[in-house]
């Protein structure tokens, strides 16, 4: 039997084959019009549908605006403050094109964030939905870089008085008249396939975000691993993402892997509560959909009562989850309400994407999954040193869709970026088949009477407790000097709880684990912090903690 190579598999360069001097808009949206699929639907958005053809058209006159207008230049950042939305696509592929560097920002930030990040990146020019136009009033004495703001969904011809009303500094222009009259060619920027093409801000869930610096070519290299080995897309597929553009895992979703391979996306603006993600799946009939744990366990607890929804979420062919771990309890319910998988993918924005999958049919719920071809792996000790199967380590990873680094953060890449390799930070052990299964991240792993603790661990069996909807455990300084281990809970339904409650859950934890992982204290609180990733913010219940 002969081996087919990736290059058949995909009917595309290899990514080593590419040229010097290469655009990943020619990719994304020229490669897919030449093919045939400029007819072919790209973007679903309520009641529209946008073309490839359509969509290369308004990419063009938007990077035209860009640089007659705004004297955008290659290399210069241009910051995207959007919902999900046709805008969105057309900005990121649009500042690409033109050589500059596309910077999704999270629409779910507090103003010293916005602050901080618009600082960071001394992003000159800002792609804006109308909903932030007083934010960025109220922050224009801080921002030092900002000058130009290009303003989408401001549809109301008679709305004459913001501009004026932003007052000293920005230059505001509404996004569909600028575009209108602008030229619909534009060839693409003769970019070298090392230069930076956007910045994903990673989620913050440690601290500050950090952005990282990725190429030309990173896009290209995830999507041609990704697409045959693990999502398997085609131009018949139809994407759907409750994670948001403007996120390293929304991006992927929503852009550039599916249009790698002619594909469909559908856009949602709204928040991804169950009864949106639910009602688009009947709408649109996605045949893969990706989302994070959180969102999961809430459809789930929304389908649980709603049959009918239930029979049409089961025409969706493929549920992918990342973002956090997957519990085996909800990776065994899911399966049994829908009769779908959820298949787990380990990345990161570091990465670009994913690096590690747990195909269909893997046969070990609630494990990470195997390496990703195009990718390597190593497991290392304290002192850099691989260990063997079965023993836990730090992940790190090899492949070219790795950033370059950090922008501005000197110390935190030397940490990060070790030469060709990414110290991911996550504690991970591998057994003898090649199977990769999560333990913790080694930033928040503790010790309690010499022994290594992993909150995840603990969380996943508290998680199983009735009474539990979500937790998250720290390790703090205890009044003995000593650490003490302290569980949060949020109870279902935030139902009231007293001294019985955290009795009740204390007995079910030590039944199910040996003394020193049983927490010493239980907190119960409201809603656990997160970041707009989703992901828990543990430094926030630390502070909580201590502040308490």
């Amino acid at each position: 039997m002969s081996l087919i190579s990736d290059s058949e598999m995909t009917g595309r360069a290899t990514p080593d084959q590419l040229p010097l001097y290469y655009n990943i808009s020619q990719t994304l949206l020229d490669d897919n019009i030449e093919n045939g699929l400029g007819g072919k639907i790209a973007i679903y958005f309520r009641e529209q549908t946008i073309t490839y053809d359509q969509l290369s058209l308004e990419v063009n006159k938007l990077g035209n605006l860009l640089k007659t207008e705004f004297g955008v230049i290659p290399e210069a950042r241009v910051g995207l403050l959007l919902p999900d939305c046709p805008e969105f696509v057309s900005g990121f592929l649009a500042v690409i094109k033109i050589g500059a560097v596309a910077v999704p920002l999270s629409t779910m930030l507090s103003p010293s964030d916005y602050a901080y990040l618009l600082n960071d990146t001394r992003a000159a020019v800002l792609i804006a939905d109308k909903a932030f136009l007083d934010l960025l009033l109220s922050l224009k004495e801080s921002l030092e870089y900002l000058k130009c703001v290009l303003v989408v969904n401001d549809d109301d011809a008679d709305s004459d008085a913001w501009p004026d009303g932003l007052g000293n500094g920005y230059r505001v222009l509404r996004y569909r008249e600028g575009i209108e009259f602008q030229s619909t060619l534009l060839q693409a920027a003769n970019t070298n396939r090392n230069d930076a093409a956007f910045w994903g801000y990673t989620s913050g869930s440690t601290g500050r975000p950090k952005g990282t610096i990725h190429l030309q070519h990173d896009m290209y290299y995830a999507a041609f691993y990704l697409n045959p080995h693990f999502y398997d897309i085609s131009s018949g597929d139809i994407l759907y993402s409750a994670s948001k553009l403007s996120f390293s895992y929304g991006l992927g979703n929503s852009l550039w892997i599916p249009f790698f391979s002619g594909a469909s996306v559908v856009l949602e603006s709204r928040r991804s509560t169950p009864d949106v993600v639910v009602s688009n799946i009947r709408r649109y009939k996605p045949t893969k959909v990706f989302a994070v744990p959180t969102i999961y366990k809430a459809i789930y607890a929304y389908l649980a009562v709603r049959g009918q929804m239930v029979e049409e979420c089961r025409s969706v062919r493929r549920y992918y989850s990342a973002g956090e771990v997957l519990s085996k309890n909800l990776y065994d319910k899911w399966l049994k309400l829908t009769g779908r998988e959820i298949l787990t993918v380990l990345g990161s924005t570091e990465a670009l994407q994913g690096y590690i999958g747990a195909s269909a049919g893997i046969g070990h719920p609630g494990c990470l999954g195997r390496i990703i071809p195009g990718y390597e792996a190593k497991i290392v000790d304290e002192q850099g040193h691989e260990v063997k199967p079965e023993e836990k380590g730090v992940l790190m990873i090899r492949g070219d869709s790795i950033a370059s680094g950090y922008w501005n953060r000197h110390q935190e890449s030397k940490s990060a970026f070790r030469g060709e390799w990414l110290y991911t930070g996550d504690v991970v052990y591998r057994t003898a088949d090649g199977i990769f299964w999560y333990v913790g991240r080694s930033d928040e792993m503790f010790k309690i009477a010499g022994l290594w603790v992993s909150p995840t661990e603990i969380e996943e069996v508290l998680a199983a407790h009735p009474l539990i909807r979500e937790c998250a455990v720290i390790c703090c300084d205890g009044n003995d000097d000593l650490l003490s281990m302290i569980a949060y809970a949020v109870c279902e339904d935030n139902a009231a709880v007293d001294a019985r409650t955290e009795q009740s859950v204390q007995d079910f934890l030590k039944t199910r684990l040996p003394s020193y992982k049983c927490p010493r204290k239980m907190i119960f609180i409201s809603a656990l912090p997160r970041s707009s990733t989703g992901k828990v913010q543990r430094f926030k219940l630390k502070e909580l903690y201590k502040a308490a």
